[in-house]
């Protein structure tokens, strides 16, 4: 496994599971796994940390769409509400 290199989570879990089938039949070999298991989970917990960064920047953005879907729904009330306020006086007027 290289630590330097990004990959994606798909490629980290196979790259774990490959060590974790790979024998290893001296001190050298086990003492590479663990290293490996080491970088491994690394990259894993830096995949989960990005993979929240990113959730909550679509939360934010979701919550602005909210926000202005209110605005907007609001002036549409207050449009509606003046329109109708007009058509009433031009009623009114027209009548006398």
């Amino acid at each position: 496994m290289n630590e330097s290199a990004k990959q994606d989570i798909f490629t980290t879990l196979k790259s774990l599971a490959d060590e974790l089938n790979a024998p290893n039949s001296s001190s050298a070999d086990y003492a590479s796994e663990v290293n490996n298991l080491g970088i491994a989970l690394a990259s894993i917990d830096q995949a989960l940390s990005t993979n929240q960064t990113l959730r909550t920047k679509a939360g934010n953005n979701l919550q602005v769409i909210d926000q202005r879907q209110d605005s907007n729904l609001d002036n549409l009330i207050r449009i509606e509400t003046q329109i109708s306020e007009i058509e009433d006086l031009d009623f009114c007027y027209s009548r006398e």
